[in-house]
């Protein structure tokens, strides 16, 4: 009898293992179809941001194409207006047709550029400012304040208060004002 009650709690112990193990194997088993679930949902993600990432610079390549576009067909009207003036003067030598015909480039450029936001930086006769010109030269004056422009030899050119380019220009210094 002894060995019957001995045998019985080696089946329960036995019994209450295998139940642990079999339990420990489903919990395993779910885990593992859990990560492999979780591991092909990371890979949708990383193709999804992939695709995500090639559509954004397709993108940005088209509207940057298209913006060059844009300003190509701005300045377009700018070569035909050169192109006239050159073929004129050459067709009857007419000095004033070439004169007419880069006036007419000139005012094109200047509508072109206000169009898209850019003006030129004021000069001659203002007082010099380090962010909007740059002094390529002196010029001794007694009848002009210290640091005034007398001469502008490059426009600059600025869109909103962002300096494209510099007015190149000509600075009169008098010598009643000491240079720094």
């Amino acid at each position: 009898m002894s060995e019957t009650v001995e045998n019985e709690n080696v089946t329960e112990t036995g019994n209450s293992e295998d139940s642990t193990v079999s339990q420990t194997a489903d919990e395993l088993t779910a885990l593992r179809e859990e990560l492999a679930k979780t591991k092909e949902q990371l890979k949708r993600v990383a193709a999804e941001a992939d695709n995500f990432r090639r559509r954004q610079e397709s993108n940005f390549e088209k509207r940057l194409d298209s913006a060059k576009d844009d300003l190509v067909r701005k300045f377009l009207p700018f070569m035909d207006n050169l192109e006239m003036a050159i073929k004129a003067a050459q067709e009857k030598g007419d000095i004033n047709a070439l004169r007419t015909g880069v006036e007419m480039v000139h005012k094109n450029m200047i509508k072109i550029l206000a169009d898209l936001g850019i003006h030129p930086i004021e000069a001659v006769g203002e007082t010099f400012n380090p962010s909007w010109h740059e002094a390529v030269m002196m010029e001794q004056r007694e009848d002009l304040p210290d640091e005034t422009i007398v001469a502008e030899f490059n426009r600059g050119y600025k869109c909103g208060d962002r300096v494209i380019r510099p007015s190149m220009v000509k600075v009169a210094r008098n010598g009643q004002t000491p240079t720094p």
